[in-house]
């Protein structure tokens, strides 16, 4: 990650297995945005924004959806989990991305993932979908998942995910 220069920053949340020692470590000398039930505001050279709420993996602060948002910001949640999606109902959330499901890892073709770890309806494992008022896209990774599930991948290859957000115009 030392190696990527973005022009706004890159952003973290932390997950739920590696120790926070190990965390610690790997973004140690990184210029990382590292959001803890925090947000951060960006703003682009046409005026439009971009507010991104970071959730903590174990209590996620909803309050922090309970600020206006303004006509020319878009508001972008991150969080380990995906089953917080529910919460974000009526929060002007536009799009939520989250991990945690590792895609399932282990895929019937025709039926999906057979373990989720998720209380999301199995079709919420990877992909970007809509729910409810907003879209959330959930990523199966490049891990497995360390405690529950099989170490293995079966029908679903590990990704990274780039997201293209093109701006509009803004309203006068």
């Amino acid at each position: 990650m030392a190696s990527l220069h973005p022009r706004l920053g890159i952003v973290v949340v932390d997950g739920h297995a590696e120790p926070s020692a190990l965390r610690a470590d790997v973004f140690r000398g990184l210029n990382l945005i590292h959001l803890r039930n925090t947000d951060s505001r960006f703003t682009l050279p046409n005026g439009q924004r971009i507010r991104i709420v970071g959730f903590d993996v174990h209590a996620p602060d909803l309050e922090l959806l309970d600020v206006p948002k303004p006509k020319n910001e878009i508001l972008i949640v991150a969080s380990h989990v995906p089953d917080v999606t529910t919460r974000m109902i009526g929060k002007n959330v536009d799009l939520h991305v989250a991990g945690h499901t590792h895609g399932g890892q282990i895929v019937l073709p025709g039926y999906g993932a057979l373990l989720t770890l998720s209380s999301l309806p199995r079709q919420y494992a990877r992909g970007l979908r809509t729910y409810e008022d907003h879209l959330i896209n959930v990523t199966a990774g490049i891990g497995m998942e360390g405690n529950y599930a099989p170490r293995l991948r079966l029908f679903c290859p590990p990704e990274v995910v780039l997201i293209t957000i093109q701006s509009r115009e803004i309203p006068q």
